[in-house]
């Protein structure tokens, strides 16, 4: 917990190594909260989740690292609002690889880029870095979209969303973009509801699929 300018940022960042994979929640999550307080006060919360599941299987090690400039030592969890945003990808066998952003309640599909049309995912190989979102980094034939942050809050988090698979995938039903009056464009997206229903179906398929996600804080200035 963070105490900033009588502001209170709180995380938790939390890992579980198990033998089974989650497939997707059913239901909505069940929360208590309970407060002790034999002189040191304290707050517990409790939540209880129903979901899918099934006997865990290997899967490649894909890296993914965001960061605040095209080059990989730029890691970072942490932007400012207008800033721009780059990943970084690698992959131990060749598939096919889709990214989005995801806010809480809107999820935008970051790649394939824009110029891509209808395509559902690009095809990377395996062993090959990829710097994505650059203009410099041309890794699809295909000039890279740039990606600029914003937030209309002090702060928020949102959820970089990489999906990939070795096998192909079936694509989403996306709204399409939109241009505001500053000319700025938001990409194809989805509601966050509909995109869980869509990685849920994915994962129940294909045993080969993978959501990997990566928080990030963005802030003003």
């Amino acid at each position: 917990m963070d105490l900033e300018n009588r502001k209170i940022d709180f995380r938790s960042y939390g890992q579980t190594k198990v033998k089974g994979e989650w497939i997707r929640t059913i239901g909505k999550p069940a929360f208590d909260r309970l407060v002790w307080d034999h002189g040191n006060p304290e707050i517990w919360v409790t939540c209880k989740v129903k979901g899918e599941i099934r006997k865990a299987t290997l899967k490649p090690d894909v890296q993914v690292e965001v960061l605040s400039c095209p080059q990989k030592n730029c890691r970072t969890d942490k932007f400012i609002d207008d800033q721009n945003m780059f990943l970084y990808i690698k992959s131990p066998a060749e598939g096919y690889l889709s990214v989005f952003l995801d806010d809480g309640t809107t999820v935008d599909r970051l790649v394939p880029y824009r110029r891509m049309g209808a395509q559902n995912a690009v095809t990377i190989n395996g062993e090959q870095e990829y710097i994505l979102f650059s203009h410099d980094i041309e890794n699809f034939n295909t000039p890279a979209d740039r990606i600029e942050l914003f937030t209309t809050k002090d702060q928020e988090t949102n959820t970089i969303v990489v999906v990939f698979s070795e096998n192909e995938f079936p694509k989403s039903i996306l709204n399409e973009e939109q241009t505001d009056q500053a000319s700025f464009i938001t990409p194809k997206s989805l509601s966050t509801k509909s995109f869980e229903r869509c990685l849920g179906d994915n994962k129940a398929a294909d045993t080969d699929f993978l959501d990997l996600q990566k928080k990030i804080v963005i802030r003003k200035e």
